[in-house]
């Protein structure tokens, strides 16, 4: 309560609640200036304590709704909000004017109460534009007993937005998306949509506007929306309910279990997070119910990896409980024997003798019979464990990861056991019949230390490093051969990066307005300072000397460039953009630059290397009249540096000429274009769509070739260094590989999410994708594979050495190991001399290959442990292995398997008795 006086008033007539209260007096003014320091004084009274009354006046309405509808617990505060509001009370409570009431104690006293039993029902997604339609819903859902997540009453001030409503989709069972024009075309409800499809949220649309099908994410498309444009409000919302309702429990345990995975997953997998035997038993029944009867939302593979390891690691406690169990009860056996035979020895000795004798035979026989029931639990172990891993081989296989479905079904083949279960036959004869008769190909490695998905993945220029940028907060490098180099931490999600054309500076952009400089071995140099929202983009220019960064969101306003000098030092602001800068790239001689805007903009800036404007790239009127959503999405320059082409979300694609003229306008694509990136030698450039082509034009602007064949939006493009290939990354989970006649070369396969983006290494070898399901992949470039026959009877295994150009087959029939090209399948060695124990069996348990690849070590049922030289045949160390192994309970003896150390400086061999032994690289035992 802000009193004015405007008439002289004694203040024995002002009611008691305004006594005491400072008021602003305006009966003593005589001129202007006076009355403007009252206002003044108002203002100020106004500002003073603005907070405090904020909050008062939020939580005083989420308070009187949760009394007027009977105190449901829909209304009660939760996460942020909770802590939020119980701080404000402690430091509140002591005011004198205008203290928090007896309801608000109430509602905040009620919420803890509540703490951690109120799940949420439903995450409210939509455009700002649909703000009121949405306010209408949550509190009707609210009001109907639904818990709601919805950002104006879920987000405090001061918080990592993105990083709440993340946190908010993870809690919710169901994912609500208000269908609209805007919220279509909205990149924060697309981010909001592609993370509810990676954790496989249910989804439930709700249309609100007329929108067209089309532009929807794929990930809504396909589902049924609610009308409420056509219906009236009262009579769709029914229908709502009856939708978050549906196998509510399901949807519930689905929530549940990927909090746990993800807290399993973000605590590096430690046993600590893994479920126990009886939630992991209902987890277990959860998901073949899911899977038996089609639930939605499916079991996310996250989900299924936590539940295996569970009961790997229940089964893992169950044996080593029993092995105790085995040998408590043969001593406790012991000790009886002992004690009647003391007592017997004392009466009658023959008879003693006589019973002890039978003790001792039975307890031989329960010994037996503890050993018998351990190996049967062991073969059966081996046996669910492979009808398990054949069960995921199928699953991948079914999914598009024809690398991991294989890996996976050698593994299941690879368990030992007497009678391989058809589940893994079949599985492996699945797998490799679609090697043998499809498109696809191999990842040589994958990259899977991230926690949430991957926006960007770079080489760098140098060949000799890759990185990757999430979601999750950090970048991360990587050397080419997939080892983790460095975990370069930035705080929030990453938007964009880039390395020095020398591959000396790397710096990385996210959001919260961060810039972060790093060496190119990823040691932290600096922050560069200037940016107060997300930044999306950044930009080294072709001698290293200038960055510039780009950033802009509606809350901040602060839509502007950057540009920094080559250390990071802040050259100059540019602000010529009215919303948000989503992109900057330079010209190749490094004589101009362009930033784009979108949305309220919609404009290209080009500028001169210092900064100063030259012109201004304006867009004709958006396509879409009725949708305010358009705007450009990348540029690039022609390698003449004379023109520039720019994509938009009007579907067209324009080409400029460096003094801001339109010169073609070529309107071939359907739908949103979203990038363009020129060939190498500048002859051709190509543009990929959200219409799910990819279309090859000269520098013309003619169209050279339409590239078909994905199912959904394609997101990202690269040519090959040779300019002879193209690779595209889409969000129907896979790349493709293409050569400039529009020939489909290779699929790659094998994500579990869209790819967002894709690069080819700096000597065209390998291709690198990058996707929301949180991992990277690198695959060899034409190099599908190839089913090739190698004639080695009875082989059991085989291993691919020096870079995949020779396998080594291993044949426990023959009792020979033989190496082969890998290309023609012509035998050119084969190395003999291995031999059966006393008994006549013939086995070689193993072979490992040293690092470099000149030497093999392999054990046999001789005893014999070998290394050899794999050029020359010659056996360069062999040693009895009866002589430090010992033996089992089964009499198997010597040497079971033998390994190298990364290094290649040492070997370990593990023995049938348990016995590890160390030598060094030649043989030598170390201890």
């Amino acid at each position: 309560i802000v009193p004015l006086l405007i008439a002289p008033t004694p203040e024995s007539a002002f009611p008691d609640v305004l006594r005491g209260l400072q008021y602003v007096d305006f009966t003593d003014n005589t001129c202007q200036a006076d009355y403007d320091s009252d206002i003044d004084d108002i203002l100020n009274i106004l500002r003073r304590d603005h907070d405090y009354y904020e909050q008062h006046k939020i939580l005083l309405a989420r308070a009187i709704k949760w009394e007027i509808e009977n105190h449901k617990p829909a209304f009660l505060l939760r996460g942020h909000n909770l802590e939020n509001a119980k701080t404000w009370l402690r430091l509140s409570d002591k005011r004198e004017q205008h203290p928090p009431l007896d309801l608000h104690q109430q509602l905040i006293t009620a919420s803890e109460a509540a703490k951690g039993q109120l799940g949420t029902d439903v995450f409210l997604s939509y455009s700002r534009t649909d703000g009121d339609f949405a306010r209408e819903l949550n509190t009707t859902l609210q009001q109907a007993g639904k818990t709601t997540w919805f950002d104006q009453e879920s987000i405090s001030s001061g918080v990592d937005f993105e990083k709440e409503i993340f946190k908010g989709i993870d809690s919710a069972d169901n994912f609500v998306f208000v269908i609209s024009p805007d919220a279509v075309e909205s990149e924060y409800c697309e981010r909001e949509v592609d993370y509810a499809a990676d954790n496989s949220k249910r989804f439930i649309t709700v249309l609100h506007r007329e929108t067209s099908p089309d532009t929807m994410p794929d990930a809504l498309r396909k589902i049924n929306w609610i009308d409420f444009k056509d219906t009236a409000f009262d009579k769709s919302f029914p229908e709502l309910i009856q939708a978050i309702e549906l196998d509510r429990a399901h949807a519930h345990q689905h929530t549940v279990l990927q909090q746990r995975a993800s807290d399993w997953t973000e605590n590096l997998r430690s046993a600590d997070f893994l479920l126990n035997i009886t939630a992991c038993a209902n987890a277990e029944s959860w998901q073949q119910i899911a899977v038996g009867e089609d639930k939605q939302p499916v079991p996310t593979f996250l989900q299924r990896d936590f539940i295996v390891d569970s009961r790997v690691a229940i089964t893992k406690a169950n044996r080593r409980r029993n092995i105790l169990l085995t040998s408590a009860v043969v001593g406790m056996i012991a000790a009886g024997i002992l004690a009647v035979f003391a007592f017997v020895q004392m009466n009658k000795a023959e008879l003693a003798k006589a019973d002890a004798d039978k003790q001792h035979k039975n307890a031989e026989e329960q010994a037996q019979i503890a050993e018998n029931e351990k190996n049967r639990a062991e073969k059966q172990y081996k046996i669910a464990k492979a009808n398990n891993l054949a069960f995921i081989s199928t699953d991948l296989l079914e999914n598009g990861d024809v690398t991991k479905a294989i890996r996976v079904a050698q593994a299941a083949y690879e368990i030992n056991l007497n009678k391989m279960p058809s589940s893994v036959k079949q599985a492996m004869t699945n797998a490799y019949n679609s090697v043998a008769m499809g498109n696809n190909a191999f990842y040589q490695s994958e990259l899977k230390q991230h926690t949430k998905g991957i926006n960007t993945v770079h080489y760098a220029p140098n060949g000799q490093k890759i990185l990757t940028t999430s979601d999750d907060g950090t970048a991360k490098l990587w050397d080419s051969q997939s080892v983790l180099l460095k975990d370069m931490k930035q705080g929030e999600s990453i938007r964009g990066a880039a390395f020095s054309h020398d591959s000396s500076k790397i710096v990385t952009t996210g959001n919260g307005g961060r810039v972060k400089m790093w060496h190119g071995n990823g040691d932290y140099i600096k922050d560069l300072v200037g940016h107060r929202s997300n930044v999306a983009n950044v930009a080294f220019s072709p001698d290293d000397q200038t960055i510039v960064t780009v950033s802009g969101d509606f809350k901040t306003g602060d839509y502007k460039a950057i540009m920094w000098d080559g250390d990071g030092n802040k050259k100059k602001e540019l602000t010529d953009h009215s919303f948000a800068v989503i992109f900057v790239a330079f010209s190749p001689n490094g004589e101009y630059f362009v930033t784009g805007s979108y949305d309220l903009d919609r404009s290209v800036k080009l500028y001169d290397k210092n900064g100063n404007l030259i012109a201004s790239l304006e867009k004709d009127n958006c396509h879409r009249q009725k949708h305010w959503f358009c705007g450009p999405t990348s540029a690039a320059f022609s390698h003449d540096n004379r023109s520039v082409v720019v994509t938009s979300h009007d579907s067209t694609v324009r080409i400029w000429d460096i003094e801001g003229h339109l010169k073609k306008t070529l309107n071939r694509h359907k739908q949103d274009v979203n990038k363009v990136v020129f060939s190498p030698n500048g002859s051709l450039f190509v543009t990929i769509s959200d219409d799910k082509t990819a279309i090859i034009w000269d520098r013309d602007g003619n169209v050279v070739q339409v590239l078909t064949g994905h199912t959904a939006a394609i997101k990202s493009v690269a040519f090959s260094p040779s300019g002879k290939l193209i690779v595209t990354g889409s969000a129907d989970h896979s790349a493709k590989l293409w050569d400039l006649n529009g020939n489909l070369l290779i699929d790659y396969t094998g994500h579990n999410l869209g790819v967002r983006s894709v690069a080819f290494s700096p000597d065209g070898q390998y291709v690198v994708t990058a996707s929301a399901d949180r991992t990277a992949k690198i695959w060899p470039v034409l190099k599908r594979p190839r089913s090739i026959l190698f004639h080695h009877d009875g082989v059991k295994f085989a291993k691919f050495i020096r870079n995949d150009t020779q396998v080594l087959t291993v044949s426990s029939k023959e009792m020979t190991v033989k190496l082969w090209d890998a290309n023609t399948a012509e035998l050119q060695k084969t190395y003999t001399g291995f031999g059966s124990d006393k008994a006549g069996n013939k086995r070689i348990y193993s072979i490992e290959v040293s690092p470099d690849h000149k030497r093999f070590i392999t054990t046999s049922t001789d005893y014999i442990v070998r290394i050899v030289d794999i050029n020359s045949g010659e056996k360069v160390k062999l040693w009895n292995s009866q002589n430090v192994h010992d033996c089992n309970r089964l009499g198997w003896c010597g040497a079971k398997i033998a390994r190298y150390s990364y290094d290649g400086k040492h070997i370990v061999t593990g023995g049938f008795g348990g016995k590890v032994r160390l030598l060094d690289s030649e043989g030598n035992f170390v201890k």
